[in-house]
Formats: structure tokens, C-alpha cells, sequence
């Protein structure tokens, strides 16, 4: 069996522009490097951390043409974007590239439907970390990160109702820890949780503490037609507060009905300025509801319109 090893790619450093080395590694089971992962091509930008972001999360390679057909749809050039990756993969370090080329800030979602947070948690998982954090230094950027969003809703494998919640706050603690080591301090931690009631719990209990956090993101949908940010986000905001400061993403979202969606597409940005508020992240993707934009002209301009006032406030 090949042993596994990490690929780093050499960019030439050409005239005055720099040009970024980016390492790409191996995942914990995988003796093999994907084409697109292993090498990035050109210089990636430099971007700085804004006080307040409009995302999206879209289908398709992240920041590719589900992004471009948002734009196009939207005229509105989202400032972050979120994206997904399974615990064991390689860092992908061609997607957060393209993403801050593209003038964004990188969210990457790290799930854990194949690892549970109990093997992270005893340690079984440090060598992959420690390449993985490794990696992301290498990128020389700034890049959000997120593990196991939603853990406080039973749907997923690491939500309450499969793993304790001591056992989650240990294994962010030591992805964590695995980051500090490895000196990828280029990372903005984002405490990822879903909105609480109905099947959510409080998130309280799976609090990782303050110096494991920088962002705090709250998912949740405007289901209903009289749904509103103080319905949706309010309450879950309160409950933060008591163990946080730290400022809150509204780290995925979206709403169902296309009637209502001009109204609520303005209920929520309005709010999503206010004081300890870091912006929106659009759910832009067909899951259990659709709640892309596109195809819907009344929610799109009222998108735009929304996002003008909202960057002028």
C-alpha cells in the first residue's frame, strides 16, 4: 500500500505579484489526490475581514457557475461563501481560492457523517489534522471555518440525539487545538448552530468556550407566512448572549414560500444589521423545500433592492 503524503504545490513568484504556495493533502483513508485539489493555479488575492457579509451557498463546485447564476440572477456579488466538505477529505484548497478570487470570504462547513466526534474527540484523527490544519496555513489567507453545524437538531449523525453534547464540545476543542499547533491561525472559527425550538434544543450545551470561538452562525428558514426575524432568529439570539458576545452570522437561511419571499427578503436584511449582527448567508439550493432565487423575478429585485439598503446602512 502507497504510503499517504502531502502534495504542495510551488507557484512561481513572478515580477512584484505574490504568488501563494498551497499544500493539498491527503484525507485520513485516501491514498489518492484529486486533479482539482492539487494544484492552484495563479495568485489568490488578498481579502479583508469586513464587519458585515452578504453569502450565499450555492450547487455545484463552490464558487463556480451555481455562484455566477446567483450573481446573474441577483446583481448582487455576494462578499462570502459557504461551502461543504466531509471530515477525512483533503483541505480544498482550489475551492477557497476560487472563492477569494472571486472577491468572497471562504466558509468552509466541515460535517462528520462518516467520523464521529467520539474517535475525534480520543485523539484517533490527529495526524489527519494536523495535515489538514497544515494545509490550510499554507494557503496563506483567511479562510472561515465551521464543524458539525446544526448539533443541536437531532437530524444529523453528530446532533444530540446520537452524541452527547460533552463529547462534540471535546472534539471541536480538539480540531481546535490540532489548528494552534499546526500555527493556522489564518482561521475565523464559526460556532455553527441551528435555531432552537420545536426539535432543537438550546444550543447552551454544546458552548465549545470563548477562546475556541470567533463567530457564532444561526441556521434557520422562514417556513411559515407569518415567519419574521423575530420569529426565525430572536429568540435563539437571546440564548446566545447569555454564554456569547461574539458577533452572529445568520449562517444559512432562506424562505419557502415565493409569495412571501419579497416581504421576508426585507424583514431579514433589515434585521440582520443590527448591533452584533455579521450578515446573511442565503441557502441557495433545493433541499427538503426549494428555496433558490432564481426563477422568481419579484424575489430576486427585491433581493437586490434589500442588499443596496443593507450595504448603505
Amino acid at each position: 500500500m502507497k504510503r499517504a503524503f502531502t502534495a504542495v504545490v510551488l507557484v512561481a513568484v513572478l515580477g512584484m505579484a505574490s504568488f501563494v504556495c498551497v499544500g493539498v493533502l491527503m484525507s485520513h483513508s485516501s491514498s489518492a489526490v484529486s486533479q482539482q485539489q492539487s494544484s492552484v493555479s495563479g495568485p489568490v488575492q488578498q481579502l479583508k475581514i469586513r464587519d458585515h457579509y452578504l453569502g450565499v451557498i450555492t450547487p455545484g463546485n463552490p464558487g463556480g457557475s451555481g455562484l455566477t447564476s446567483f450573481d446573474d440572477a441577483t446583481k448582487v456579488k455576494p462578499t462570502l461563501v459557504a461551502f461543504f466538505e466531509p471530515f477525512g477529505d483533503p483541505f480544498n484548497a482550489v475551492a477557497a481560492a476560487r472563492i477569494i478570487n472571486r472577491g468572497a470570504f471562504p466558509l468552509l462547513q466541515i460535517n462528520s457523517r462518516t467520523v464521529s466526534p467520539a474517535a475525534i474527540a480520543a485523539g484517533h484523527y490527529s495526524k489527519y489534522l494536523a495535515q489538514f490544519a497544515g494545509s490550510v496555513r499554507q494557503l496563506h489567507r483567511n479562510i472561515a471555518i465551521s464543524y458539525g453545524h446544526e448539533m443541536n437538531g437531532p437530524w444529523y449523525p453528530w446532533g444530540y440525539t446520537h452524541v452527547k453534547a460533552a463529547t462534540f464540545v471535546k472534539a471541536w476543542q480538539v480540531i481546535h487545538r490540532a489548528f494552534a499547533r499546526a500555527g493556522a491561525y489564518n482561521v475565523t472559527w464559526v460556532w455553527t448552530v441551528n435555531r432552537s425550538g420545536g426539535t432543537s434544543a438550546d444550543p447552551d450545551p454544546w458552548w465549545p468556550g470563548k477562546q475556541y470561538v470567533d463567530w457564532v452562525g444561526v441556521d434557520g428558514h422562514y417556513i411559515n407566512n407569518s415567519d419574521s426575524f423575530k420569529v426565525v432568529f430572536a429568540p435563539t439570539i437571546r440564548q446566545i448572549r447569555k454564554v456569547t458576545k461574539d458577533p452572529v452570522l445568520i449562517a444559512e437561511t432562506g424562505i419557502r414560500r415565493e409569495t412571501e419571499q419579497p416581504a421576508q427578503i426585507k424583514n431579514l436584511l433589515n434585521n440582520a444589521r443590527g448591533p452584533g449582527m455579521l450578515g446573511v448567508v442565503w441557502f441557495n439550493l433545493k433541499a427538503r423545500y426549494s428555496w433558490r432565487m432564481q426563477g422568481n423575478v419579484a424575489a430576486d429585485h427585491a433581493y437586490y433592492d434589500a442588499a443596496q439598503a443593507y450595504l448603505k446602512s
